[in-house]
């Protein structure tokens, strides 16, 4: 069966709706009033495997964004960081002893970071061949998460709403 062109839809645009969401209490009865198909996108949205796909896919599209920009420009961009602290003013802590007041002034430090980019020229050779495998590698691993999705969401529509619920639980 063909993945339906709204889930790969749902896939894309409630990944980000999926991981909120998990922090929220969801129970049995909530899985009671949501029809078959968002029980199904709430539970394949919660499995690892289906999430690991979702982040390699996304990692592999920010690389060939990266490398495409890069062979544009002629030269890639590498940024070094350090941080330091600073002093962000004092405090000034009193205690109360038997023989009178005790005071210490506190220096308040603050971290800040200090950053510097390096340009390094480009090999357009070797970006062009790393998009060619990343398109590959992207072709490949969108494949298999429209497979895994699909076969989530068929087996979850003919589930119950506490079977479902029992497999968004575990």
């Amino acid at each position: 069966m063909l993945i339906q062109p709204w889930i790969t839809w749902i896939i894309r645009c409630c990944s980000l709706v999926g991981l909120l969401t998990l922090t929220a209490c969801v129970t049995v009865q909530d899985f009671r009033n949501m029809t078959a198909d968002e029980r199904a996108v709430k539970v394949c949205d919660q499995r690892s495997d289906i999430k690991a796909l979702q982040t390699d896919v996304l990692s592999l599209e920010q690389s060939m964004a990266s490398s495409s920009q890069a062979l544009r420009r002629g030269y890639h961009v590498f940024t070094d960081c350090e941080e330091y602290e600073v002093q962000a003013g004092t405090r000034t802590e009193c205690k109360t002893l038997d023989y009178g007041v005790e005071c210490e002034e506190r220096i308040l430090w603050e971290t800040r970071s200090r950053c510097s980019d390096t340009p390094v020229p480009v090999d357009a050779a070797l970006e062009r061949s790393n998009l060619n495998v990343w398109q590959e590698e992207l072709a490949a691993t969108r494949a298999i998460l429209d497979s895994e999705y699909q076969d989530c969401f068929d087996l979850v529509l003919e589930l119950t709403p506490e079977e479902a619920y029992q497999r968004y639980r575990n």
